[in-house]
C-alpha cells in the first residue's frame, strides 16, 4: 500500500474528476461550488455534506428525490435520496412495486 501511495506522489496522479466521465448538466452545481474546496482536499462535516446534497436535489427535481424517513436522537433528519433517469423517476411507484412483489 505505501509502494502504491508514493507511486501515485511521484508519478503526480491526477485527482479523480467525477464529471469527466459523460455529460454533466452544468444547472446542477458541482460539489467545489458549494464548498469552496476539491471533494477529497479535506474532510467534510455531515451538515456541509448534506448542503451539498439539497443543492443537487434542488437542481435536479426530475431526477432526484428526497425522502425524509425520521430523525436521530439529536433532531436531525434521516433521508434518502433517491436518484434516476426522469424517466425512471416517473415511474418510481411501479419500480417500487416491482422490488416489494419480488
Amino acid at each position: 500500500m505505501l509502494t502504491c501511495f508514493l507511486a501515485c506522489a511521484v508519478l503526480g496522479a491526477k485527482p479523480f474528476d467525477f464529471c469527466a466521465n459523460g455529460p454533466y448538466d452544468s444547472s446542477i452545481p458541482r460539489p467545489e461550488s458549494i464548498l469552496h474546496y476539491q471533494p477529497g482536499e479535506r474532510h467534510t462535516n455531515f451538515r456541509d455534506q448534506e448542503r451539498v446534497m439539497m443543492a443537487i436535489a434542488d437542481s435536479a427535481k426530475s431526477r432526484v428525490k428526497v425522502i425524509q424517513y425520521g430523525e436521530t436522537a439529536e433532531g436531525r433528519p434521516l433521508r434518502i435520496y433517491v436518484i434516476g433517469s426522469a424517466k425512471n423517476m416517473s415511474r418510481l411507484k411501479e419500480i417500487q412495486k416491482q422490488h416489494a412483489d419480488l
